[in-house]
């Protein structure tokens, strides 16, 4: 067997067995993304339990960046601020408000 095809074979391999890492959750090529994601989607959950009433509740993520998970200023608004488009808007509540989901 020639040595280009086994070289193909073995990448071949390589690539299946990483989109099954991938599907099976052992390995996350995107953390952060998937990260700030999923903390949004869990404090969103807890703002439309609530009545789309308040962005100010700790998420469990560094948003500020001082090092501290779920500071005091780790909120859901802080985490809207940055990486929801927020921190330009005019009502910064109501944007966070919308980007959960709920009618402002």
């Amino acid at each position: 067997m020639p040595i280009n095809i086994l070289v193909v074979i073995v990448a071949a391999v390589i690539v299946l067995i990483a989109l099954l890492m991938m599907f099976l959750g052992v390995w996350n090529p995107f953390p952060t993304t998937v990260n700030i994601e999923s903390v949004k989607q869990a404090a969103c959950r807890e703002v439309v339990l609530g009545d789309c009433k308040s962005t100010g509740m700790i998420v469990d993520m560094d948003v500020n960046g001082d090092g501290t998970v779920g500071g005091g200023a780790d909120t859901l608004q802080a985490l809207c601020n940055k990486y929801y488009g927020c921190e330009s808007a005019a009502d910064k509540t109501s944007c966070c408000l919308q980007a959960c989901g709920c009618k402002v």
